[in-house]
């Protein structure tokens, strides 16, 4: 409350430059610190700043390392989207990832995750593996994407929907859960039909984590209420997710059920009633790529069984296996020799030589089969009844 005893205006000179602003009151001057005018940085006093239209930097405070000058700016990459912002806006505030300096969003360097580089395939684990004997079919769902990328999170957004729905319905274990850390592998023996339950993930079959080391899935915003009562999964607002640290959401190579090689990351594992089921897989995808940038895309996927075994349990149909070379079909029924019985006319696969295969054997004759063909099957006739 001192008395303004004078005031002298003057240009932007510098802080000991002539025609400075000077304000005392009673003799005694206010305290300094940098103010920066543009570009440029002098020392004032905050009334001297505010006054020459500066920015008061605080009392103490100096022009060591241009603290006025303009920050350096770059491309800064979130969920597929490019923003020209300072590193510390970019990892501090929008959690992205910064380009560089000088960088810039010409030809969007962030599209990992606007195009067509995830897509939802699947491959057949088996048919009626279930001790109930109920028909139904088993598949392990991938997303599909390119290598050296990983998947982070399946989500349901305001925009995309986030929906696992069955034509008829999805088996639940009662000794299992909706996600794979809730089917224990300790409990196969004692629960035979666990293995088979219908659960969601992101890299690993259960909570042990294979075939990675441990199972870090969280989930957050999901009712699993519907769909571990055997119905649909229907998301608008949730997630199931890993860190991007953590080694399960890393891409894997796989065999889908049209024996294609395929690279991607388990996303599901669901058992469906009936053969005749149809399975809607849709989401959105996000994860990271082959430097490190954030991508996110939405795929989906009309999942059904086209007659697809896989009687050896490798996770590849016995058609690859067979084409491939891992299985042998020394008789030609389209069946790898390790999963077939010891009766030699076991055409049909069921572990006997009956009636079905009597009939087959008479329906493709004489094309594929002859008289001596006849004779030797009937002679087995009953094997492994």
């Amino acid at each position: 409350s001192g008395q303004l005893y004078w005031v002298r205006l003057g240009g932007w000179q510098g802080a000991t430059g002539a025609g400075t602003l000077n304000i005392t009151y009673n003799g005694t001057a206010d305290p300094t610190g940098g103010c920066c005018h543009g570009i440029t940085c002098a020392i004032y006093t905050a009334i001297q700043c505010d006054t020459l239209g500066g920015t008061y930097l605080g009392d103490g405070s100096d022009c060591v390392d241009d603290p006025c000058a303009i920050p350096e700016i770059g491309a800064c990459c979130l969920t597929g989207n490019c923003t020209v912002t300072t590193i510390e806006e970019c990892e501090q505030v929008i959690g992205g990832t910064f380009l560089g300096d000088g960088t810039d969003c010409t030809d969007n360097p962030c599209d990992g995750g606007t195009g067509d580089n995830v897509s939802v395939h699947w491959s057949i684990v088996g048919t009626d593996l279930l001790s109930t004997g109920d028909s139904c079919y088993t598949v392990d769902v991938f997303a599909d994407i390119p290598t050296d990328w990983r998947v982070d999170a399946v989500a349901g957004n305001s925009l995309q929907q986030k929906t696992v729905a069955s034509t008829t319905s999805f088996f639940q274990s009662a000794y299992g859960g909706p996600t794979s850390t809730e089917v224990n592998p300790d409990f196969y023996p004692l629960a035979e039909d666990l293995q088979w339950d219908s659960r969601v993930t992101i890299g690993c079959i259960d909570s042990s984590g294979n075939p990675f080391d441990e199972n870090g899935l969280n989930s957050i915003g999901i009712n699993w209420a519907e769909f571990e009562s055997g119905g649909n999964l229907s998301v608008g607002d949730g997630t199931w997710f890993c860190l991007p640290t953590d080694a399960q959401g890393l891409s894997r190579g796989y065999v889908d059920s049209g024996c294609d090689q395929r690279n991607g990351v388990l996303i599901a594992r669901l058992t469906t009633m009936d053969l005749t089921s149809e399975i809607l897989f849709e989401a959105l995808f996000q994860g990271r790529d082959t430097d490190n940038l954030t991508w996110q895309e939405t795929a989906s996927a009309l999942i059904t069984y086209q007659g697809e075994q896989d009687c050896n349990t490798n996770r590849v149909p016995d058609a690859c296996d067979i084409n491939n070379g891992t299985s042998d079909d020394i008789n030609g029924n389209g069946i790898p020799d390790e999963c077939e019985s010891s009766c030699d006319w076991d055409i049909t696969g069921d572990g006997q030589t009956n009636i079905d295969d009597l009939l087959t054997l008479i329906a493709n004759f004489p094309a594929t089969y002859d008289v001596n063909d006849l004779l030797a099957l009937l002679a087995e006739f009953g094997c492994g009844g």
